[in-house]
């Protein structure tokens, strides 16, 4: 048997101590945190998705969908007032964090 094509393996660990690492999970926890979507942002995007659906259906469907278009305007309006909107409630229960 040949062993000069046998070549040495030697395994490297980074060179950081437990602490470090545990510091590293910290941060990226907290940079997940901040990156999550908040109440006003998933009541915006579920809006604008609504809206541009029910716009798609209202053109192609039935223009009785153009209802739910201003429902969700409407919606929106009362919100900007009173600070409150079902979807806000959903999306508070589902753990999004205000913002």
């Amino acid at each position: 048997m040949n062993h000069s094509l046998l070549l040495p393996l030697t395994l490297t660990l980074p060179n950081r101590t437990i602490r470090e690492g545990e510091q590293e999970g910290e941060r990226e926890q907290r940079e997940m945190e901040n990156s999550a979507m908040t109440v006003n942002e998933a009541l915006r995007a579920m809006a604008g998705i609504v809206i541009l659906i029910s716009l798609a259906l209202g053109h192609w469907v039935h223009p009785y969908w153009y209802l739910l278009t201003a429902f969700v305007g409407a919606n929106l309006l009362q919100s900007a007032f009173t600070k409150w909107c079902p979807a806000m409630a959903i999306f508070r229960r589902l753990g999004l964090k205000e913002g």
